[in-house]
This record gives C-alpha cells, sequence and structure tokens, in this order.
C-alpha cells in the first residue's frame, strides 16, 4: 500500500517578512507571559528590517542567573543578499510548517519550552548584532530602544544541535543546554 500526502495550501511571504515571522513566533511561544514589552517586540522587528540583527537568543536562567538553555535563531545576512540579488525576494511555506512555524522551529521550540517548564526556569531574550555594522553596538541600541546585557553565564557545560530551516536557508535555528 502507497500513502501519499496531498499539499493543500500555500502561503507566498516576501523574504524579510518571513524572517520576522519566525522571530515573532519565537518570542512569543519561548517567552513567559508578560516578559516581552510590544516597545522591544517593536525594537527587535526595526533591528531586523535594517539587518543589524544577526542572532536572537532567548535563555532559560535557573534561580542563581546562570544559563541552562537557549534557543537561538541566526540570520545570515550575506546569504539573504544573495537571495535578494537573484530575484529570489519570496518564499512559499505549505501546511507542513503549522500556524506558519518553519517545522524546525516549531520542534526546537517544543524542546525549549519543556526544557524550561521542567527545570523552572526564567526566560530572557537577547539580541546580538552582525559584525561590519558602520554604527557602534550603543548607537544602536539607543536607536533600537535596547540597553547592553551583561554577559551570560552557563551553569556548566553545554551541548545542543542546530538546523538551517531549507525553505528560508539564511535562517538557522540552535538550541543548547546544560547536560
Amino acid at each position: 500500500m502507497v500513502y501519499t500526502r496531498t499539499i493543500t495550501s500555500t502561503k507566498t511571504f516576501l523574504r524579510i517578512e518571513a524572517l520576522k515571522l519566525q522571530i515573532r513566533i519565537a518570542l512569543r511561544r519561548a517567552m513567559r507571559p508578560g516578559s516581552l514589552t510590544q516597545q522591544s517586540l517593536n525594537g527587535i522587528m526595526k533591528g531586523v528590517d535594517k539587518q543589524y540583527i544577526g542572532w536572537l537568543r532567548i535563555y532559560g536562567f535557573d534561580y542563581h542567573g546562570n544559563a541552562r538553555c537557549e534557543l537561538s535563531l541566526r540570520i545570515d545576512w550575506y546569504r539573504y543578499q544573495l537571495h535578494i540579488g537573484a530575484g529570489r525576494t519570496t518564499i512559499e511555506i505549505d501546511d507542513r510548517w503549522p500556524d506558519q512555524t518553519a517545522i524546525e522551529l516549531n520542534e526546537t521550540l517544543e524542546l525549549f519550552n519543556d526544557f524550561v517548564r521542567n527545570n523552572g526556569l526564567r526566560t530572557e531574550w537577547h539580541v546580538a548584532y552582525r559584525a561590519g555594522l558602520p554604527r557602534s553596538a550603543a548607537v544602536i541600541n539607543r536607536e533600537l530602544g535596547f540597553s547592553a546585557a551583561k554577559p551570560v553565564t552557563w551553569a556548566a557545560g553545554k551541548e545542543g544541535f542546530k538546523h538551517i530551516i531549507p525553505e528560508l536557508d539564511e535562517m538557522s535555528v540552535e538550541f543548547w543546554m546544560v547536560t
């Protein structure tokens, strides 16, 4: 017996909007209620629009303030520019992406949220800017309404994995945890 799967619908997104959508989904699903302000979300979206942000990292911190896990979304702006230069300004997603969430992100979010819940962790987001920007991080922070975060200390050694989103290959999803 042969089974087949029929794709019932597809949606087309501008590449930049697809990147921003995955970041919004990660933030809304990984952060504790009330810990992400609209002002912060607006600053992050502006930072993506201006191609400042290279990484969005969401940490799970223990009661000592040490990181126990991390969900990271990385944007490769050089690959993005290659796609745009080649005229690939849009992507199509189909119903294999639950609620417009990349499969790789969806699975990693479930793992991250289970780890946070099972270990009683608090979540916090950080951004890191891509290399080679003509302005300093302090100037960009002021523009986006952010402040410098203190360095993250891990509770112990970490291990994890990285996935590239095939349909949006300028974005990768990573998960790290203390074992």
